[in-house]
């Protein structure tokens, strides 16, 4: 009786590991498995969110601010447009165009918003490029955290933040 319970046990993992095989080839999940090559990289959130929110937090609420309901309709519309996306495609590199590509709507509206200010002063061209420089590396930062992009490049991913994270400190 006990033999036959573990045959039943055995072929049941064998069902389920078969079935989780499956399942990864069909949906494409990944799975936080790094390379043995590569030691330094582990695939996941990043460890530095709190020194890019620094940086991020007093840019985005004067850009919020000055775009007001165009900028902030613009990223509600971008968020469904990647939260649909991602729900019903077959691959994540659809996940990751649209990203980019909600990345360039909101640059394309902001840069609308800040268009205004140049009739009231040429200098104020630096500002409204300072704030297309930080959409820029807000986007960037965003984009390094897809772990699709983490499985993929990770050089690209460890070079992408070391520069990220440079910027970020000569900025504070």
């Amino acid at each position: 009786m006990e033999q036959s319970f573990d045959k039943f046990a055995l072929y049941i993992k064998t069902l389920k590991s078969a079935h989780n095989s499956k399942q990864l080839k069909d949906t494409f999940q990944l799975r936080d498995v790094h390379d043995a090559k590569d030691s330094t990289f582990i695939p996941g959130p990043c460890q530095h969110n709190k020194k890019f929110a620094c940086v991020f937090a007093p840019c985005a609420v004067p850009l919020f601010y000055i775009g007001g309901e165009l900028l902030f309709g613009s990223a509600v519309f971008c968020i469904l447009i990647m939260y649909l996306v991602d729900n019903t495609s077959r691959t994540k590199r659809s996940s990751l165009v649209s990203y980019v590509l909600s990345v360039l709507i909101f640059q394309l509206s902001a840069m609308y918003c800040l268009i205004p200010f140049l009739w009231k002063s040429v200098f104020n061209l630096g500002l409204i490029f300072i704030y297309n420089v930080f959409i820029v590396l807000s986007g960037g930062v965003g984009l390094l955290q897809f772990k699709q992009l983490q499985h993929e490049e990770p050089e690209f991913i460890m070079v992408g933040l070391n520069f990220l994270l440079l910027i970020c400190i000569y900025n504070i």
